[in-house]
């Protein structure tokens, strides 16, 4: 791969990845202005067409990383158990810090109201999609815009640092537009990168980033169950 071309595909990936997801949310965002249901859904459909796309261009090698998971599947879970809790100290512990940097006057992260059927609905719904993207993020941010460049040394070291910062980036919107304030998922990337390049093994940072994201459905799931039960 020369220098040209990894500039390109890397360029693309982040055209596509970063930025498109950036523009599509803000354009969505301005269409639907508080209306937190309807950005939900047209929102999610962008993530899923996404995670369609890397699927379909990294099926075979998921695939064979996965057969290789298995061989030593316990140990894999242990490790992402425990990379797991070290994700929650870093991200919780860094963000006493860079809170201060979120705007109070920024575009607010839209919620949902958990009220009725169709409230709790979405919230599950949201909840399940935001297990998928984190699917998605560990293929296109990990894989996709960094390992797959780990022949060529140099590139590799700097992706490290610019790749991780644009997945802290991404997530612009879940701190009331500040960049800065995303730091804290920038050192949450470069664990999760670190993590597979130990373990060389794809599964490693879905899994662990899938378990991280996963107490949002279980809120719902206890709200749904308490509204039964009464």
């Amino acid at each position: 791969m020369t220098k040209f071309s990894i500039f390109k595909s890397y360029l693309t990936a982040v055209l596509i990845n970063v930025i498109g997801t950036l523009l599509f949310l803000t354009v969505i965002r301005a269409v639907t202005g508080e209306n937190a249901f309807i950005y939900t859904y047209l929102g999610s459909g962008w993530f899923i067409a996404l995670f369609g796309y890397e699927i379909y261009k990294y099926h075979a090698y998921l695939k064979e990383q996965w057969q290789n998971f298995k061989k030593k599947k316990w140990t894999n879970i242990l490790i992402s158990l425990v990379s797991v809790l070290i994700l929650i100290i870093v991200v919780t512990f860094s963000r006493k810090y860079f809170n201060q940097f979120i705007p109070a006057n920024g575009p607010k992260e839209l919620i949902i109201p958990i009220n009725g059927f169709f409230g709790i609905f979405t919230n599950l719904y949201a909840a399940i999609i935001n297990l998928m993207v984190a699917i998605f993020e560990e293929i296109a941010f990990r894989h996709d815009m960094w390992y797959r460049y780990r022949k060529h040394k140099f590139v590799f070291g700097i992706l490290f640092i610019i790749t991780n910062l644009l997945f802290g980036f991404s997530h612009y919107y879940n701190f009331n537009g500040s960049f800065v304030a995303t730091i804290p998922y920038a050192f949450a990337g470069m664990i999760l990168s670190l993590l597979y390049l130990w373990r060389r093994n794809i599964w490693l940072p879905i899994f662990t980033h899938f378990i991280f994201n996963f107490p949002a459905i279980i809120g719902v799931i206890s709200i749904i169950i308490i509204s039964l039960t009464r």
